[in-house]
């Protein structure tokens, strides 16, 4: 049980390193207006403040927060609705009353294409085709692709509705770090200034230098790990029957997966539920986990190990087949409960053999 607490920790550290508060911003002199949108966007706002001369803001995130200069109102994710647009309309109208001579400060974070957007088709519609793409097995580049065709604000089509000078403060949540898909891309043209200012392998520099100074044996293999679970288990699988012990292997990106139940847990859940059985080997530790705390449930991810093959093992399909991974990891207690997190860079996978 102490390798599982010793794994989330260094899962935890690698997303503290990209909260808010602890990443570096550009110097900016101007007095600033702030807008923003996205799982990190009250808390990229409220460092804003701190850091610059925020003269006034509106920011759209998936939790409710008090700040001094700016409105956070409080939008629905992974769906839209009603409320976010009336939330963007007013950004919209905040943005299209600025100057010239004003500094429009953007802040973007993964969540922001559903909790910013003007649709070209009915509400009703929109929604009607986005959820049917979230239920396939497609990646975020894709749907977001198909989204920023039904939008007035995505694809780089923001700097239309104001006069002033934009810059984008971004964390992504994107395999590859493209800002023409973070959040679709909004200001993804060469009317906005476009700072990336966290990404995947910060988190995962973060775990390895953390896990060095424990004596682990860390080995960064990617932060572009993608696919639907079922093949991506069978990979990672491959690198747990080489390693070594002390090894501790960190994997960063975004899976997917085609759901065909009506269960309950996201894509981390997922992949950790169909790990049980391939990991029998009591040495090693798996912990999958959504960067945001929200994996689609109150969980951000799950943790098992060598030996939670022996639990639940008669009913274990029909909670795959279900795709309920939540519950399946609430009866064994290996779910991950972290609470929202402020950030979002994607997922992170720890695989560790004592």
């Amino acid at each position: 049980m102490q390798y599982k607490k010793l794994i989330k920790e260094l899962a935890l550290t690698g997303i503290n390193s990209v909260k808010p508060k602890n990443l570096n911003y550009p110097q900016i002199k101007d007095d600033i207006h702030v807008i923003g949108f996205g799982k990190a966007s009250s808390l990229m706002a409220k460092e804003a403040e701190k850091r610059y001369n925020v003269i006034s803001g509106i920011v759209i995130d998936v939790t409710e927060k008090k700040l001094k200069k700016t409105e956070v109102i409080k939008g629905t994710h992974p769906l839209i609705s009603r409320k976010n647009i009336n939330a963007t309309k007013k950004i919209l109208k905040f943005i299209s009353k600025l100057k010239k001579s004003d500094h429009l400060l953007c802040l973007i974070s993964g969540g922001g294409s559903a909790l910013f957007e003007s649709p070209k088709i009915p509400l009703v519609e929109y929604k009607k085709e986005i959820k049917a793409l979230i239920k396939k097995d497609i990646n975020i580049k894709t749907l977001n692709s198909k989204r920023k065709k039904l939008s007035h604000v995505k694809g780089g089509q923001l700097p239309n509705f104001t006069k002033a000078k934009i810059t984008s403060l971004i964390i992504s949540d994107v395999i590859g770090n493209d800002i023409n898909t973070i959040a679709s891309g909004p200001t993804a043209t060469k009317k906005a200034k476009n700072i990336l200012i966290a990404t995947n392998m910060i988190a995962l520099k973060a775990i390895s230098q953390k896990a060095k100074s424990l004596g682990l044996k860390p080995r960064i293999i990617t932060d572009k790990l993608s696919g639907e679970v079922t093949p991506v288990a069978i990979k990672l699988e491959k690198y747990t029957k080489k390693m070594q012990k002390g090894e501790l292997l960190l994997f960063g990106g975004e899976t997917t997966v085609n759901v065909k139940g009506k269960g309950k847990g996201g894509r981390n859940q997922e992949l950790t539920l169909r790990m049980i059985d391939k990991i029998k080997d009591k040495n090693i530790t798996f912990c999958s986990i959504g960067s945001d705390g929200i994996d689609h449930s109150a969980a951000a991810g799950a943790i098992i190990d060598g030996q939670s093959h022996k639990k639940l093992c008669l009913i274990r399909s029909k909670y795959i087949s279900n795709n309920d991974s939540y519950n399946y990891f609430k009866k064994t207690k290996e779910n991950i409960i972290i609470g929202p997190t402020g950030t979002n860079i994607a997922d992170i996978i720890l695989i560790h053999k004592r």
